[in-house]
């Protein structure tokens, strides 16, 4: 279940595990039926099996078919790529992409995806195509309908106004504390809304007092943070902060500055609610991590005041 969760649509399949687990048959039914609507017949026809109440002579007959529906001398990332985004998440299609390419025999599946509107995809086609150069010959490509995805002409022109690739952005966020008990294939879901933004050494980011709606990561470079010229921490690559007004949209409660040139990325308030309605755990972990930092920043309350009542 956990891996159909990131595969296929998170809430429905949620239901469906709660309907199979109902003692009422009728809830069982509608449950299967809600898979079946969800899932591709073969996977669907292999769970029947398993979770509906058939005879065994029905179960081994549905069995068969699902299995006889595989091919059995195609490669498992030849069945994910020609299935494609009607099966399966652009996360998934993603990783089939980059670990393996297709060989020389089956470069007509790295065509759709070079032409995907969708960037991620793009990007992992065009990885592909490149391992292919390094273990194809040159002439044996150029003899193919793939010769003209050959040159870097080909990628997307915001990867000249973007450092960062879809593929590097959601690496970023999964290293985070904030999203590391998110899955990959939904961090791969608002790459797309991540918005790069770079500062100059010293230059304001946050200004105290400011509405914030804004989240920021960093990915390269340092930044201090403090509150009327008090220093009250000083981040990193990998840190974050302006969570705090995500949940409320209140007034900036510090001010940060670039100690370096920094680069970091921006996800919205608007972006991140989205995100924590289809992914609670976000949410979670926001509330987790708050809650540690005010921990920490009481701890520190306390003793500066053990410190000034001993002076």
């Amino acid at each position: 279940m956990s891996l159909l969760l990131q595969l296929h649509d998170r809430s429905a399949l949620i239901n469906v595990g709660t309907g199979l687990a109902h003692r009422a048959r009728e809830h069982r039914a509608n449950a299967l039926e809600v898979l079946e609507n969800s899932l591709p017949r073969p996977p669907y026809q292999c769970l029947q099996t398993l979770v509906d109440d058939l005879p065994l002579t029905e179960r081994i007959r549905l069995l068969d078919a699902a299995l006889g529906s595989f091919q059995p001398t195609e490669s498992l990332q030849e069945y994910l790529l020609r299935e494609g985004t009607g099966s399966f998440t652009d996360w998934t299609l993603s990783v089939a992409l980059r670990h393996g390419s297709p060989d020389s025999a089956h470069l007509n599946l790295l065509i759709p995806y070079l032409q995907s509107p969708i960037q991620l995809l793009r990007e992992s086609a065009h990885i592909a195509l490149q391992t292919l150069r390094q273990e194809q010959p040159t002439g044996a490509l150029n003899a193919t309908d793939i010769a003209p995805y050959l040159t870097d002409s080909t990628m997307s022109k915001s990867q000249s106004v973007n450092r960062l690739s879809y593929i590097q952005r959601v690496m970023v966020l999964k290293n985070t504390r904030l999203f590391a008990d998110t899955p990959e294939a939904i961090l791969s879901s608002i790459a797309p809304i991540i918005r790069e933004t770079p500062y100059s050494e010293g230059q304001e980011i946050v200004k105290k007092g400011q509405i914030g709606t804004c989240i920021y990561i960093i990915y390269e470079g340092e930044v201090d943070i403090s509150d009327e010229g008090q220093l009250l921490a000083h981040f990193d690559k990998g840190d974050f902060f302006g969570e705090l007004a995500l949940l409320d949209a209140e007034a900036r409660s510090a001010t940060v500055a670039a100690a370096t040139d920094v680069l970091l990325l921006r996800i919205d308030q608007e972006d991140l609610y989205d995100l924590m309605e289809e992914r609670p755990e976000v949410l979670r972990n926001m509330i987790r991590l708050l809650c540690s930092r005010i921990r920490s920043q009481n701890a520190q309350l306390r003793a500066g005041a053990v410190s000034l009542e001993a002076n």
